[in-house]
């Protein structure tokens, strides 16, 4: 009775997104204004979409940052998730009428886990989220002799594959951050704290040496302390 409790309670926490669509009523170099909404979270990240005859293209990243009577306020930062030399960039004009998207690519998330098995139960309890392998994270780290993810290694990371969100399973919480700007969207309670986790993380992926004159990089010894820190908890 109580795991079914235990598993109830865990169901209606569990991280879960929205796309939530509004458009654009004021603007300035900096920032952009929408109609105040409950689903607007501070924090939560978006994009700015403008729409032409035939297409519609994204041109700016928006953060919420304050809500005061009746608008939301969000902060326009450069979308390059997309961004390709050989194709000239889009000037970052946001312009009242265009369409903002808010929790953009929150249903595609990485998860960081000490093990196979929590890996497994976060997955699982998390089906409305599509998550990349962590080995995409792995072998991006053998290519680039690295011992230990940064946080611009996942930026990274999510700007090649579209992601909008990383899961991170420390000692007793599943803590998710958005993945640009690492602020934390969510907290959830798990046990995930065993005696010998593997490092740097959960993967398939083995052989991870650095470069001779890089005296910067160091193997991760603790994994909750080191994730813990890395995204201020």
């Amino acid at each position: 009775m109580l795991r079914v409790l235990f598993l109830c309670l865990f169901a209606s926490l569990a991280f879960s997104y929205e796309n939530f669509k509004t458009s654009v009523l004021q603007s300035d170099e900096k920032f952009a204004y929408v109609a105040d909404n409950e689903k607007l979270k501070i924090g939560h990240l978006g994009v700015v979409v403008q729409n032409f005859k035939d297409s519609r293209i994204i041109i700016a990243r928006v953060k919420v940052v304050d809500k005061n009577e009746g608008l939301a306020k969000l902060e326009i930062t450069p979308f390059n998730m997309l961004a390709q030399d050989a194709l000239p960039s889009v000037p970052m004009q946001v312009n009242v009428g265009d369409e903002v998207w808010l929790d953009y690519l929150y249903d595609r998330a990485m998860l960081i886990a000490p093990s196979e098995e929590i890996y497994t139960q976060v997955v699982r309890s998390h089906p409305q989220i599509y998550f990349l392998h962590p080995d995409i994270l792995g072998a991006y780290m053998i290519k680039e002799f690295k011992l230990s993810p940064k946080k611009e290694d996942f930026m990274q990371i999510c700007d090649e594959n579209a992601l909008g969100v990383i899961g991170f399973a420390l000692k007793n919480e599943l803590v998710f951050v958005n993945c640009m700007d690492f602020s934390v969207l969510t907290k959830e309670p798990l046990e995930a704290e065993i005696s010998n986790p593997q490092t740097p993380f959960y993967s398939r992926i083995d052989g991870y040496q650095k470069n001779f004159f890089n005296f910067f990089e160091w193997r991760v010894k603790d994994y909750y302390d080191y994730y813990s820190k890395l995204i201020g908890q």
